[in-house]
C-alpha cells in the first residue's frame, strides 16, 4: 500500500526543508538599521531631517555578498558586482563591497562591514554608500 511511502516522503521533505531553513541563517545576515547619517558639504556627518531608513531591514548573503531588500530599497545595488572581501570569523569582520558603473566613467561603491567577531547573536554593522552612512545590528 502507498500511504506509508507518501508519509515517509512527506516527513523526508519536511526534514529537508527544515535543514535548508537552518542553513539559511548561517549563510545570511538579517539586519536592522538603527542610525542614518548623511555627508554634509562641510564634511561633517549628521542625521537627515527625515531619517527614513531607521528601522528598515535588509539581508546579506554571506556566500555571495548580495545585499537584498529592504522595504522599497535603501541604496542602489542594481547591476552591482558584489565581492566578499572577508568572510568574518572570531577575530575579524565580514566585509562586502558592491560596485557599479556610474556616469562619466565613474564608479559607485557600497561597503558593508559586520563585526562578526563580537560575542552574541547580534552583530553591529556599518554601511558606507554614496554620501550616506547607516549602522545597526545583524543576526
Amino acid at each position: 500500500m502507498n500511504p506509508p511511502r507518501v508519509c515517509s516522503a512527506a516527513i523526508g521533505l519536511a526534514i529537508a526543508l527544515g535543514a535548508t531553513h537552518a542553513l539559511a541563517g548561517a549563510n545570511s545576515y538579517q539586519c536592522v538599521i538603527a542610525e542614518q547619517l548623511v555627508l554634509k558639504d562641510d564634511g561633517a556627518l549628521s542625521r537627515p531631517p527625515s531619517p527614513h531608513l531607521i528601522g528598515k531591514r535588509f539581508s546579506v548573503d554571506r556566500n555571495t555578498g548580495v545585499i537584498t531588500g529592504p522595504d522599497g530599497g535603501l541604496w542602489s545595488t542594481f547591476n552591482s558586482k558584489f565581492t566578499v572581501l572577508a568572510r568574518g570569523n572570531a577575530d575579524n569582520s565580514f566585509v562586502v563591497l558592491a560596485t557599479q558603473a556610474a556616469p562619466g566613467n565613474g564608479v559607485s561603491a557600497t561597503l558593508l562591514s559586520v563585526a562578526e567577531y563580537k560575542q552574541g547573536a547580534r552583530k553591529p554593522f556599518v554601511v558606507l554608500a554614496v554620501g550616506e552612512t547607516v549602522s545597526g545590528t545583524c543576526e
